[in-house]
């Protein structure tokens, strides 16, 4: 069951993942969710854009290596889902360790998230595509929820 509002307008964060099933007829807060991952990983954090076209979500499913042909598991990782059809389209990183928490930008062509690559909790921004990424605390604290301006 997916619930409350996200901080950017028209993003909606949840505890799991779906797909709408009437994207025209969301109000935010009051989602309506199908289950668009059949599978038996853990996909949690999941935020729209506000567009309402794609969904970032973190998930214990497997990185699939091209190069090796390999699959590891139990990393959580940032995903990205094309409402429309329902295919994870794209994998935003790609570590071992755990990526929680994204949030899309206003524009929708970045992704804030939490990542503990550095031994604790830190927050960091990277392109939709996976690419620059930046980190954006980096002390003992750890940092957590992060959250656009508009």
């Amino acid at each position: 069951v997916f619930g409350g509002v996200g901080a950017i307008p028209g993003a909606i964060v949840g505890a799991g993942v779906g797909a709408f099933t009437q994207p025209d007829d969301v109000n935010l807060g009051e989602p309506v969710w199908d289950d668009a991952t059949d599978d038996t990983y853990d996909d949690k954090d999941a935020v729209i854009t506000a567009d309402g076209k794609k969904l970032a979500f973190a998930s214990d499913r497997p990185l699939h290596s091209v190069e090796s042909n390999r699959y590891k598991y139990g990393n959580y990782n940032i995903f990205i889902m094309d409402i429309a059809s329902g295919a994870i389209v794209d994998t935003v990183t790609r570590e071992d360790g755990i990526c929680r928490y994204p949030t899309w930008s206003p524009d929708g062509k970045k992704i804030a998230f939490v990542s503990e690559r550095d031994g604790n909790l830190e927050i960091y921004v990277i392109d939709a595509d996976g690419s620059n990424l930046l980190r954006l605390t980096n002390n003992d604290a750890k940092d957590f929820s992060p959250v656009w301006s508009p």
